[in-house]
This record gives structure tokens, sequence and C-alpha cells, in this order.
């Protein structure tokens, strides 16, 4: 499945380092997405941490 056919097919949520400078609050924003994650819905962003990346999604593509 190509990456522009996700777009179609599923609900998505594109994500800009989605637990950056969120300290407080980071295990709550996981939590949700990874609730979006269950819910089918696809994850497409750009994430230096690692470990979230990891914990978040299926496949990477590296640039």
């Amino acid at each position: 499945m190509s990456l522009s056919s996700i777009f179609f097919i599923l609900p998505f949520l594109l994500l800009n380092e989605p637990t950056s400078a969120l300290d407080t609050i980071r295990q709550v924003v996981m939590e949700l997405l990874e609730e979006h994650k269950a819910a089918r819905c696809a994850l497409v962003g750009i994430f230096h941490d690692e470990e979230v990346r990891m914990q978040l999604c299926n496949s990477r593509i590296k640039f």
C-alpha cells in the first residue's frame, strides 16, 4: 500500500514532534495517540524521539 493511498482509506493525524516539550502531559498525549492508533487511525509524523516513534509507528521512512 502506498503512502498516498492511506489518506483515502484511513483517518489520519499529521504530527510534528507530538511529545516535544511536554514533560508534564507527555503521558496523556501518548495515551491519546495510542487510542487513535488502536482505532486504526494512521499516524504520519516527524519523530526525533526514537522511543516515541518505536512505540507509535509500525513503519518508518527515513530521509
